[in-house]
């Protein structure tokens, strides 16, 4: 089985620092194609249940991450490439990732 999320830390989180909330969408970033339910984003971050539901429930109010389908009972997530959060942290890590080259 493919792994979703590396454990090395990214650029963006090492950048601007390794918290949760910044976890939760660095995991997004990196899988922009793809819809996730939330166990499998807890799964694959190896996050405890009740920090993900904190900061999940702000990005999904801010508008960050959005829902895209529901399959049975799971909704599925992913992140709105149309935000501005979005678009400028994409851009960050683009930057970033060329200098660091």
């Amino acid at each position: 089985m493919e792994e979703l999320y590396s454990k090395e830390k990214s650029i963006l989180i090492r950048v601007l620092g390794d918290n949760p909330k910044l976890r939760i969408l660095d995991f997004f970033l990196d899988n922009r194609f793809y819809d996730f339910s939330k166990q499998e984003v807890i799964n694959a971050l190896g996050m405890n249940k009740q920090t993900f539901y904190k900061y999940f429930g702000e990005l999904v109010r801010d508008g960050i991450i959005v829902q895209t389908r529901k399959i049975g009972r799971a909704v599925m997530y992913k992140v709105n490439e149309k935000h501005p959060v979005v678009v400028k942290l994409t851009e960050l890590e683009f930057e970033l990732s060329q200098s660091s080259s």
